[in-house]
């Protein structure tokens, strides 16, 4: 009796490529291990590079779901979960095409093997526990884009800075917001223009008279004069 045939697949996002224990020839070395255990034979390792987990639409991943869907496989091996996706319901999504997919011969469904976890679906526990570590994943992933944000709102309201360009009338001087007083007594010249008052067009003409022009050393234009203000809160 022939052995199962298996597909292999591999990925490292940008910064997994820095981690030795994620590498792709690490996972691939498990996959191949793992193969032996099972006693099922590898056609071929599919690999992504520099992809991120975030969803399936990468190169490697979709001959995967093409393999599937053509059922010209019995396994599919990963070193771990998370290699395949972080999202619940990507990983429920393919664990339902698994389940689905038939030989033409009418066997079972195609297995998922991870190496990491010592998950296999081809039992019920194999397939609660998966589903279990998947959502586990998901939930980590979600926790630190949640402290990542309240980091950067943090540091925004303290006035330090998030990435970007300061705003008109202050400076970044290593993490910290300054005023730069040469764009504060601009914005000072501007509350008085319009004060008089003078309409934007007027106080765009107003200051390129004067020879103040914007941070760029250009002359001032009534649209970007206009945006300017507002976001410095000035009517």
């Amino acid at each position: 009796m022939s052995q199962p045939i298996a597909i292999g697949y591999i990925r490292v996002s940008s910064q997994d490529q820095a981690d030795s224990g994620l590498s792709l020839a690490a996972q691939e070395r498990k996959i191949r291990a793992q193969a032996e255990v099972s006693g099922v034979e590898i056609s071929e390792i599919l690999t992504d590079s520099g992809e991120s987990a975030k969803d399936l639409n990468r190169p490697a991943m979709r001959t995967l779901l093409g393999r599937i869907e053509a059922r010209s496989v019995d396994c599919i091996l990963v070193a771990k979960l998370d290699r395949l996706s972080r999202s619940v319901v990507d990983v429920h999504n393919l664990l339902a095409d698994l389940h689905k997919a038939r030989r033409a011969d009418g066997g079972r469904g195609i297995d998922l093997i991870s190496t990491a976890e010592s998950l296999d679906t081809s039992t019920a526990t194999g397939r609660f526990f998966i589903g279990i570590m998947t959502q586990m994943s998901q939930w980590e992933r979600e926790v630190i884009s949640e402290r990542t944000s309240a980091a950067l709102q943090e540091k925004k309201a303290q006035g330090r800075k998030t990435g970007g360009t300061a705003p008109y009338g202050y400076r970044f001087e290593g993490d910290a917001r300054v005023e730069d007083q040469a764009e504060q007594s601009v914005l000072q010249t501007i509350k008085d223009l319009r004060a008089e008052p003078l309409s934007w067009h007027k106080v765009a003409a107003a200051l390129n008279e004067r020879g103040l022009l914007n941070r760029w050393g250009q002359p001032w234009k009534y649209s970007g004069l206009h945006r300017m203000a507002k976001s410095a809160g000035i009517a």
